[in-house]
């Protein structure tokens, strides 16, 4: 009965001094409005911009503060941005000097915009590059396999970063 208690006390503590569910409006606000824009590939690895357009849409699609529209629908904001590079290189290597692992570095530069008065906002450093480690082999289908999940583990990575930047950055604007 005590904890029973407690456990109301608390849970209404929290409820009357302003907490709730992170990534959600707050009661009664419209989430902000972005249109996402496929970023260009200034990469040599084909197909880049397409996966993490991919993986951006996905996060945006999810219920929160931010909500991807159309741009036809006059967002309050526009991500946009360009793949600077895709880089592969060895990690592990055997005493016969075989790759039998690589890291891949995908780096990325995103720009959010303010469409009502065209101001830019600069995304934090970890929001533009990550890296993901991938097994080798004598396959080589089964290294492109690799590298192609590998690929795309970045491209989710990057895809959680920037909607958390977008989120953090259009609630600074708003403030």
């Amino acid at each position: 009965m005590r904890t029973l208690f407690f456990g109301l006390l608390v849970l209404g503590l929290s409820v009357s001094c302003g907490y709730r569910l992170s990534g959600l409006p707050r009661p009664g606000e419209a989430p902000k409005t972005i249109a996402v824009s496929t970023f260009e590939n200034s990469s040599f690895e084909p197909g880049i911009e397409l996966m993490l357009g991919s993986a951006v849409r996905r996060q945006f699609s999810r219920p929160g503060v931010v909500e991807e529209v159309n741009q036809s629908v006059s967002p309050e904001y526009l991500l946009s941005g360009r793949v600077l590079g895709v880089r592969t290189a060895s990690r592990t290597l055997t005493q016969k000097i075989q790759a039998i692992e690589f890291t891949v570095t995908v780096t990325i530069v995103p720009v959010l915009t303010r469409d009502s008065d065209g101001k830019t906002f600069k995304f934090d450093r970890l929001a533009r590059s990550a890296s993901e480690v991938y097994l080798a082999s004598f396959d080589l289908e089964v290294s492109r396999k690799n590298r192609e999940e590998a690929l795309r583990q970045i491209t989710a990575v990057l895809a959680s970063r920037i909607y958390d930047e977008v989120v953090f950055l259009t609630a600074e604007a708003e403030s």
